[in-house]
């Protein structure tokens, strides 16, 4: 057994030092090869099965490419250089501070806007040309502008995050300074859709009208890396109880509910749960009664009335709904608030989408105590052409509004702006096709406006048939909704929002004036 023992103690010594000479010879060989190339001695050509191409490519990215060396102790000066990087706790980000990391010269467009996922109007502004404007683009910030448009500022500051995707004003007397913006697009990132998305991290409450805004702690957590870690990753409305002050929000999947301006928030009694690909959303009339959607993958999916701000919800879906939906987008008729319009996503059909209109009577709304009818054949879904059908990309463009003091006028948008003057009696045509592409029906655009409509805000009283527009390429402007052929103007100037996928410059020119992007449409 001895003798066993020490022959294989032998053999262990006998490859311990045959390896060591194999890693020494190939160690030495790597070092020789790479000095070969140094001088050139090896030829630059890699072909598939060439056993020295690792070798060569390693050397060709890291070498000076105008010595065509690597330069002696390069790891050294890599870590010396990196020690003397400039820190950022050692620099004062904060809005208006003079330090900065860099010095940034803004190169625009200017005249070009991005997706433009939220926008509202201060309710004390009515006068055109005066009007104060708030509008978020899903990447590009949060910005005011206080002359109709002409002008903007982005009030969030440069540590902020961005992806801004919907707002709401407290229109209570004394309390108008008061607004909330959510973040976080889960839906419309062009750059690979849903497993791209412009992730948020909380909701910002302005307490001045827009001008400064603060992030609430308690709708954040700094984990933008991660979708669970929080409801409020993804916040697709809000909405402001203009009785009290209440604040709701919709979530991937979950309603929720803060008494205190944002500083705590609480489930409501629908439900609690996440879900990860489709949104929520929630409406409240003027009366405090409040509506909110749940998309059916939950098991509280469903269509929601509260009339006592949230004590007691009742599921109203009418029988004959359909048993899988996804995004389901609200419009109460401001002139008739027992009127209220469901925009259905399902994914079924020419549109992929359901219109149902509801109507309160009585009680808690549910069955007896609310009509239901289904308008989905009223939708443009008959237009035809290259792009003349309602199309809302898989809900990723939907929206619907109801002209204040008319509500037989109610506008509905994907790709493209229609309208509807009788209240969907009769199917939308082409002639009531108004924004988007243009209507010769081509892929062209229609002038001033943009394809894939996110947000519409009407004026009020003598100036309703004022529209506001925020769509894929940022602000639009018409002064009559009404018109035979309706006519836009561009609000972008100096909106900075647009979403760059790629830039770059002539390396060939002496000056760097000329900047080539590409960018979001």
């Amino acid at each position: 057994m001895k003798k066993n023992n020490l022959l294989f103690l032998l053999i262990g010594v006998i490859v311990s030092f045959a390896v060591m000479f194999i890693i020494y010879r190939a160690d030495a060989t790597y070092n020789d090869t790479v000095t070969a190339f140094e001088k050139g001695a090896i030829d630059d050509g890699i072909e598939k099965d060439d056993p020295w191409a690792r070798i060569e490519y390693e050397n060709m990215r890291l070498r000076d490419p105008y010595t065509e060396r690597i330069p002696e102790n390069i790891r050294q000066k890599e870590l010396e250089f990196v020690a003397n990087l400039p820190k950022r706790e050692n620099y004062n980000l904060s809005k208006g501070a003079n330090t900065q990391l860099s010095s940034w010269v803004e190169r625009g467009p200017i005249n070009r806007g991005g997706r433009t996922r939220t926008l509202s109007i201060d309710v004390r502004t009515n006068t055109p040309g005066n009007i104060t404007i708030i509008a978020g683009g899903a990447s590009g910030g949060l910005w005011k502008s206080t002359d109709d448009g002409a002008n903007w500022a982005n009030n969030l500051s440069a540590s902020d995050i961005h992806s801004t995707t919907c707002i709401a004003q407290d229109v209570r007397t004394n309390h108008e300074d008061t607004w909330y913006v959510g973040t976080g697009e889960f839906y419309g990132s062009a750059g690979g859709g849903g497993g791209a998305s412009f992730r948020g991290d909380g909701i910002f409450r302005s307490m001045d009208n827009g001008d400064t805004w603060t992030l609430l702690p308690n709708t954040s957590n700094g984990q933008v890396q991660t979708f669970n870690s929080s409801y409020f990753r993804y916040v697709t409305n809000i909405a402001v109880n203009p009785v009290n002050g209440d604040v709701y929000v919709a979530t991937s999947g979950n309603i929720l509910k803060s008494t205190n301006q944002g500083d705590n928030w609480s489930n409501t009694s629908i439900g609690s749960g996440f879900l990860t690909s489709t949104p929520s959303d929630v409406q409240i009339t003027s009366t405090g009664v409040v509506y909110a959607t749940v998309p059916s993958a939950l098991s509280y999916g469903g269509i929601y009335r509260t009339p006592d701000n949230g004590t007691t919800w009742t599921n109203i879906k009418p029988a004959g709904f359909p048993s899988t939906y996804y995004r389901n987008v609200i419009a109460i008729d401001p002139t008739n608030e027992n009127v209220v319009y469901f925009w259905v996503y399902t994914a079924t059909g020419i549109s992929g989408t359901l219109l149902w209109r509801y109507t309160y009577v009585s009680g808690d709304g549910s069955g007896v105590g609310g009509t239901w009818e289904d308008l989905t054949s009223k939708l443009p879904t008959a237009i035809g052409g290259q792009v003349g059908n309602l199309d809302p990309q898989g809900s990723y463009d939907m929206v619907m509004k109801v002209q204040p003091g008319n509500s037989n006028f109610i506008v509905i948008g994907g790709t493209n702006l229609y309208r509807t003057t009788d209240a969907f009696a009769t199917q939308i045509g082409s002639s009531d096709w108004i924004g988007g592409y243009a209507t010769v029906n081509n892929v062209s655009q229609y002038a001033n406006h943009h394809p894939d409509q996110h947000s519409l805000v009407f004026l009020t009283g003598a100036n309703a048939n004022i529209l506001y527009s925020g769509h894929d390429g940022g602000v639009s402007r018409t002064n009559d909704v009404t018109a035979t052929n309706v006519s836009w103007s561009n609000l972008n100037s100096g909106y900075v929002t647009s979403q760059f996928y790629s830039v770059s410059v002539d390396e060939s020119m002496t000056s760097d004036n000329a900047i080539a992007g590409g960018m979001q449409d």
